[in-house]
């Protein structure tokens, strides 16, 4: 018996076999149906896909055999990986290379053999697909044809493998990295966050002290400036967190309008300053409670409501909720949307505005500023929630950005409109509002409560209205928004409210109630 010679590379070839860490895994369906249909096709009783190791030959399949390797040094297989012909053995009896070979004269008799190399880099033959007969055969070319195409699958299939490994190593590397980038952003936004924080504090201090005017005004700048900067911190770690996926979700049944009417008053100051009304509409359909979480979605309406207001520069803002009941459950959708009056966005530029650090245009981001993260952010955190989050945009005319919620939902045991409803007496209102959006919601919601409304539009005609029908209405409710400079709503109820009867209530966009 002759063992057969090293080949060249060796240790390159063995590092190719190892590369692809199949030895000794399971035995895979894709490639024993190529070794039970060689069988089949050739008639023999044996086939194997035989992988030469370092010490061994191991059998990734094995058809017509059990034992699962077999000594290197007996390998007829060892012999086929030193050539890229086909290697084939008539009959081993006759053959001074194995007539004495152990795997001859003894089990599994191999008399005929026929190996095609395999190879996973067209360098280096890793092993063999062969076949094995009992007795002595010849082997025609078009045997050694349809042999070497039944090779090719299964290289096929061990390219696949080593393809599917390298993607798996990319993958686990882009994860390690993000991991220690988010790490990274998250450690560098607490130390920043504390020195800043600080800062902040001090400038308030300071602010109570007495400056004169050169000084305040270098007090609030610093202020301003520090908060600016707090928010971006504050951006990059909630950012790094949904990145690393180490944001958690806190649930809690709240009180909607309750959530509404707190975070307003919050935006409101702000959509003030540049005389921007912001007006919300909760729709009759939305349940008192519901059960999720606040803390992340008060986040996403701050920020789609801050950046309405920093690309508005007139007209209004509304905050509109819905909900959609899920048949015979407590449960069911929450749609929040904010739409604006603002500049709008491109449409060419509309399908990238959620990824991360992207802002819309150069232009537009000298004039307003920001990271590009805010609407990122909000993506994320809606996924989270397993909601998702639009944008439609009309350049000049404004932004609608929507966001819907699945959320639990419970309603107070006893609602206050069964009074009102109960109520045989129907009393009209009129209702002022030039706002067509505020308008719709007053309306709906009075008539909802049992009562009768008039609108009118133009509050320069109240006067002349109220002095006509003076008998129709139990109620004026005029609504004052900031935007309204030409005429005074309030100081006209102040002089009507001298001259009639009628009880008046004058709503501030401010979302404070006067009597």
């Amino acid at each position: 018996m002759k063992k057969a010679k090293i080949p060249h590379h060796e240790k390159e070839r063995l590092q190719s076999l190892i590369d692809l860490e199949i030895l000794d895994t399971e035995m895979e369906k894709c490639y024993d149906e190529i070794t039970d249909v060689a069988a089949k096709l050739f008639k023999v009783p044996i086939c194997l896909i035989s992988l030469i190791d370092k010490e061994r030959q191991w059998f990734k399949s094995r058809h017509g055999l059990d034992a699962p390797e077999t000594h290197r040094d007996f390998a007829f297989c060892a012999h086929a990986i030193l050539g890229d012909e086909t290697f084939v053995v008539q009959d081993s009896t006759q053959d001074e290379r194995f007539h004495d070979n152990p795997l001859v004269t003894g089990e599994p008799r191999v008399i005929f053999y026929a190996g095609q190399p395999l190879s996973v880099d067209n360098k280096h033959n890793i092993g063999t697909l062969c076949l094995i007969d009992h007795q002595a055969r010849e082997f025609s070319k078009d045997e050694k044809e349809l042999l070497i195409f039944l090779a090719k699958q299964v290289e096929a299939h061990l390219k696949t493998r080593r393809v599917l490994q390298k993607l798996s190593e990319s993958e686990q590397e882009a994860r390690r990295l993000a991991t220690v980038k988010s790490e990274f952003l998250s450690n560098m936004s607490h130390e920043i966050r504390t020195p800043l924080t600080a800062i902040i504090g001090f400038g308030e201090l300071l602010n109570e002290t007495k400056l004169n005017e050169k000084q305040k005004q270098y007090v609030d700048l610093l202020s301003t400036s520090g908060t600016h900067l707090l928010h971006i911190v504050n951006d990059i770690l909630d950012f790094s967190k949904l990145d690393a996926k180490k944001m958690n979700l806190e649930k809690r049944y709240f009180h909607v309008e309750s959530f509404i009417l707190e975070l307003l008053q919050i935006l409101s100051p702000i959509a003030e300053k540049k005389g921007i009304d912001l007006v919300h509409h909760i729709e009759a359909s939305v349940p008192d409670h519901v059960l999720g979480d606040d803390i992340k979605m008060r986040q996403i309406i701050l920020n789609l409501v801050n950046n309405a207001i920093k690309f508005t520069q007139q007209g209004h803002i509304t905050v509109h909720m819905n909900f959609k009941k899920k048949k015979q459950t407590s449960s069911g959708h929450l749609h929040i949307s904010v739409q604006d009056t603002g500049c709008g966005i491109p449409s060419d530029q509309l399908h990238h505005i959620f990824q991360s650090f992207s802002q819309v245009d150069t232009g537009l981001t000298k004039n307003f500023g920001g990271t590009g993260l805010g609407l990122a952010i909000s993506k994320k955190i809606v996924n989270l929630m397993d909601g998702n989050i639009t944008a439609q945009s009309t350049v000049h005319k404004g932004s609608t950005f929507a966001f819907d919620l699945p959320v639990e939902f419970k309603n107070d045991s006893q609602s206050s409109t069964t009074s009102l409803k109960s109520n045989k007496k129907k009393h009209r209102i009129l209702l002022i509002d030039k706002h067509i959006e505020s308008q719709h919601f007053i309306k709906n919601l009075l008539k909802q409560h049992g009562f009768l409304v008039t609108v009118l539009k133009d509050p320069h005609k109240m006067a002349e209205d109220i002095k006509k029908n003076a008998n129709k209405y139990s109620l004026v409710l005029a609504a004052e928004y900031h935007s309204v400079s030409k005429f005074n709503v309030s100081k006209t109820c102040e002089t009507l409210s001298k001259r009639s009867d009628i009880p008046l209530i004058l709503i501030h966009s401010s979302h404070k109630t006067d009597h």
